[in-house]
């Protein structure tokens, strides 16, 4: 990232500026870094997302839950459902965001986030603090549709049985409906 952007973006951070600044992650010819678990591709990294939802114009659905969890597998279940699978390969950017992430965060990884409340010093205190100060909730998993602003296009929706995966597409579907 340019360093000039990055100071800026600390400094306007610094000062709590309540403004939303969104700057780009990362040069275009960046690697991303993605994952796969049950044939499901997804970031692992937030900026990434975003700007891929940036490029492709493609909301991203974020999934907020722990690592190994039960909250992880209920997941999993229902974003590998198929007809969840597809609308995520066809029409959406998949980014999940672990709430128990003990990495340290990096000064990048606040860019574009400098109303956070609290102080992360991890990247799961980050995504906590995401989940509860955009979304008002403290849920795994949480699923939440979000534009390459980090603006929320849709009601956050909680845990959902596999046998119910068919209410995540449903969700999907009629919030894709209602971006213009």
């Amino acid at each position: 990232m340019n360093t000039r952007i990055l100071i800026i973006a600390l400094a306007l951070t610094a000062l709590g500026c309540r403004e939303r600044v969104v700057l780009p992650a990362c040069a275009p010819d960046a690697p991303v870094a993605m994952a796969e678990v049950n044939g499901v591709r997804y970031h692992v990294h937030l900026q990434d997302a975003l700007r891929c939802s940036r490029e492709t114009g493609r909301p991203v659905l974020l999934t907020f839950h722990g690592w190994a969890s039960a909250s992880t597998s209920a997941a999993w279940d229902v974003l590998s459902d198929p007809d969840v699978k597809a609308l995520i390969e066809d029409r959406l950017v998949l980014c999940v965001l672990l709430v128990d992430d003990r990495d340290t965060l990096a000064s990048e990884d606040l860019v574009g986030f400098p109303q956070l409340k609290s102080n992360p010093t991890n990247i799961g205190q980050r995504n906590s603090a995401l989940e509860a100060e955009f979304f008002n909730k403290v849920s795994q998993p949480l699923f939440t549709l979000v534009n390459a602003d980090f603006v929320s296009l849709a009601e956050p929706l909680g845990y959902i049985p596999k046998k119910n995966a068919n209410e995540l597409a449903d969700w999907i579907e009629e919030a894709l409906t209602k971006i213009p």
